[in-house]
Formats: C-alpha cells, sequence, structure tokens
C-alpha cells in the first residue's frame, strides 16, 4: 500500500546536509520546510544545525507576485558563503514530478541556479535539498 511506503522528509534532507555540508553553509528553507528545521534549531536534536546560518523564504506574497518575493529572498543571501536550498512538498504530500513544489519556490530554485553552481542534489517523495557554490565559485558563462 503507497501510504505505507517509508519515505523521507525535510528531517533526512537535513540529515544529508549534515553529512555532506560545512558548518559555514547557509541554509534557505522554504514555507513548507521551516517549520521542521525551526523545531530542530530550537530543540537542538537530530540533523546538527545549530553552527548553521539559517535563512527563511519571504512571505510577501499578498502583496508582491512570486518572482518578486523570490528575487526578494535570494538577494538577502550571503554571496560569499554556500547555500543549501531545503524545500518540501506543497501540502506534505508525496509528489513526485510534477505538482512537487509552487511557483515561488521553482522561481528561488531557478534565480540560484543562474547566479550559483549546482553542486550537489538530495531528493526524496516529499523534500529536496540543493547545494549551491558561493557566488565567486561560479565561473563567466
Amino acid at each position: 500500500v503507497f501510504f505505507l511506503k517509508p519515505c523521507g522528509g525535510v528531517r533526512e534532507a537535513m540529515e544529508y546536509i549534515r553529512g555532506h555540508g560545512s558548518p559555514g553553509d547557509v541554509i534557505l528553507a522554504d514555507i513548507f520546510a521551516a517549520p521542521t528545521i525551526l523545531s530542530y534549531q530550537d530543540s537542538g536534536a537530530g540533523a546538527g544545525i545549530k553552527d548553521r546560518s539559517i535563512y527563511f523564504e519571504r512571505m510577501d506574497e499578498l502583496r508582491d507576485s512570486p518572482e518578486f518575493v523570490a528575487e526578494k529572498t535570494i538577494a538577502m543571501l550571503p554571496g560569499d558563503r554556500p547555500v543549501w536550498f531545503v524545500a518540501e512538498a506543497s501540502g506534505y504530500a508525496r509528489r513526485t514530478g510534477s505538482g512537487y513544489l509552487r511557483n515561488k519556490t521553482i522561481e528561488m530554485q531557478r534565480l540560484l541556479k543562474k547566479e550559483r553552481r549546482l553542486r550537489a542534489e538530495y531528493h526524496t517523495d516529499r523534500s529536496r535539498a540543493l547545494y549551491f557554490s558561493a557566488r565567486s565559485e561560479t565561473s563567466p558563462r
């Protein structure tokens, strides 16, 4: 039965980051990943994220377009540090392929790929963690 199939979520994505990242890395969380990350940060349990800078997706969608909000979110990230982008599937559902992410999340991912080099990826049915280089590590196109 599909509902009994174990699947990874934000916790597993954060464990991947702990095993593959560095303490100076930045974490950018979308709104669906944020509650889990905040819970780990507050409790100190799992994922070893207390030594990381964590940024959260801006929430200005009622006034601005998803594209504009995505640009503001990406602009607040430090350019000299690598970024892990953690996103959870919309509605915590198990979604593969289309329908996995919201438009703003897709736009943030596109902007990160435009200005940084994608170095590593972790995917499950419910979450993803994408590792992007610092801006200084990208080569001119």
